[in-house]
């Protein structure tokens, strides 16, 4: 046994943390804001689509529910959400209680990470600390939960949690050079830290693909197609790398992530060109051979097939073309 083994993990154990390392090693965490709410009764705020969102809840409580209204989750004092992908949620003190907060609090003040709105009398409040976050990659959206609630009481982290809350509220006032960076990373700590608490304890996770990720067999090959979707991977290929037959590594692919090789394959490749479209200047034909493609027309035809819009007009559409978050 390694020390590492030997003086903290059981085998098993170190392999499943080994793994989660792995899986969100090349993870990048862009922090756009952190903002704290006092909320007064009655309340409700819509997280919007297009971003990652954390919530802490400082005092008080509320539900998170769907846009319809069904509830999905009850928050109490001391509770972490993360919303990572960025489906639409609504917040609010009660299920009854109508959406007060129509204003994205992003466009508020992200230029200085600050933003304190106070929502009328707070009698009885109830207090977030909110963040909102991109991915610097998108690779992690299709293995990702909807959004994973730790729950503060109950948490083994509880103590660190806190500590990395007291920063980040300290970080969020602050001017000082790289502050925004320090910001984002601590906001990668404690999504981490949330990712951790989904694994050892969701129920979820026996249907999701992030299992998958942490599989010792698929895992591997995951990480492989997300960190290079341009290679022309095949299913033998791929099996190879895992030393399993072909047959054997389809099925079970297929059986943890709900979809074949190669069409997981394919949605890497899209998801990373939508990401280089519409995050960096790289000309198309350059995205096309990026994710594969050798020639333009080819991944001209796929990536419209894909999005319902041509690479050019993705690019120049902005947030109106498809949602990457989706």
């Amino acid at each position: 046994m390694s020390p590492k083994q030997t003086m903290f993990l059981p085998d098993r154990e170190v392999a499943a943390v080994d793994r989660l390392s792995d899986a969100m090693g090349n993870l990048y965490v862009r922090t756009l804001g952190v903002g704290r709410f006092d909320l007064a009764a009655p309340w409700g705020m819509r997280i919007p689509r297009n971003l990652g969102w954390f919530h802490v809840v400082i005092r008080g409580g509320c539900l998170l529910t769907g846009e319809g209204g069904e509830t999905r989750q009850s928050l109490d004092q001391g509770d972490l959400l993360f919303v990572p992908i960025g489906r639409q949620f609504v917040l609010r003190d009660r299920l009854d209680s109508p959406l007060t907060i129509t204003q994205d609090p992003v466009t508020q003040s992200c230029a200085d990470h600050r933003v304190t709105p106070d929502f009328g009398n707070t009698a009885k409040p109830t207090t977030l600390i909110c963040g909102w976050f991109r991915f610097d990659e998108d690779a992690f959206h299709s293995v990702l939960p909807p959004f994973i609630v730790v729950r503060g009481e109950r948490s083994p982290h509880a103590a660190r949690i806190d500590g990395i809350l007291r920063l980040i509220a300290c970080e969020s006032a602050s001017r000082e050079p790289g502050a925004a960076t320090i910001l984002s990373r601590l906001v990668e700590i404690l999504f981490v830290f949330a990712i951790q608490e989904y694994v050892a304890h969701s129920k979820d996770i026996e249907g999701s693909s992030l299992k998958a990720l942490l599989d010792l067999e698929i895992g591997p090959v995951l990480r492989l197609m997300h960190r290079q979707p341009e290679e022309p991977w095949t299913v033998a290929s791929l099996a190879e790398r895992v030393s399993m037959s072909r047959s054997a590594f389809a099925a079970r692919f297929s059986s943890l992530v709900g979809q074949p090789p190669l069409h997981y394959l394919h949605e890497c490749r899209m998801r990373k060109a939508s990401h280089l479209l519409q995050k960096t200047s790289v000309g198309i034909k350059q995205v096309a051979s990026r994710v594969g493609y050798h020639s333009v027309p080819a991944f001209s035809t796929a990536f419209k097939r894909w999005s319902g819009i041509a690479p050019g007009k993705y690019r120049h559409a902005g947030p109106k073309g498809r949602a990457i978050t989706e």
